[in-house]
């Protein structure tokens, strides 16, 4: 294990270094595409999937601060990055890049179709109380609230 790590990050420095082609190591990259951007795998998608990553042409030295962009947006520096811009949702933190809250979602309103219960208020599931958060679950709601209208609070009187 060890051997093929050295193997890797010898391949690695040759390939970044020494020749200016462009290729990924490993041949699932597109399928992590998508972390391509993750401030925690950044590093680790560098190294083993440049070319999905479009990093190989886009890596520069400035002065004495590398910056490593994707699709023209700066997500990381080895020095400080109060100078370069973070990509969207991103802020500066500690000379790094790092994902800050999201943004909020637009609320879907809830059809809610279950006619409310006018017998004994009472669940017919022991384990309602484990569902109680998936009770505004619009998925879910007309399943949940029929054996656990107590617990949704669909009763009436």
């Amino acid at each position: 294990m060890k051997l093929n790590l050295i193997i890797s990050l010898i391949f690695t420095f040759f390939l970044f270094v020494i020749s200016d082609k462009c290729a990924d190591l490993n041949s699932n990259c597109f399928l992590m595409k998508h972390l391509c951007t993750d401030t925690t795998y950044i590093s680790i998608m560098k190294e083993q999937c440049p070319l999905t990553c479009g990093i190989c042409t886009s890596s520069k030295s400035q002065g004495n601060v590398i910056v490593i962009t994707l699709k023209d947006k700066t997500v990381g520096t080895q020095t400080s990055c109060m100078t370069f811009k973070c990509p969207r949702y991103y802020i500066c933190v500690e000379n790094k890049c790092v994902l800050k809250s999201q943004p909020k979602r637009k609320l879907t309103p809830i059809v809610i179709t279950q006619k409310p219960t006018t017998s004994k208020c009472v669940d017919s599931f022991t384990f309602c109380f484990r569902l109680s958060k998936h009770c505004m679950n619009g998925r879910n709601f007309n399943q949940i609230a029929s054996r656990c209208p107590k617990t949704c609070k669909v009763c009436i009187g």
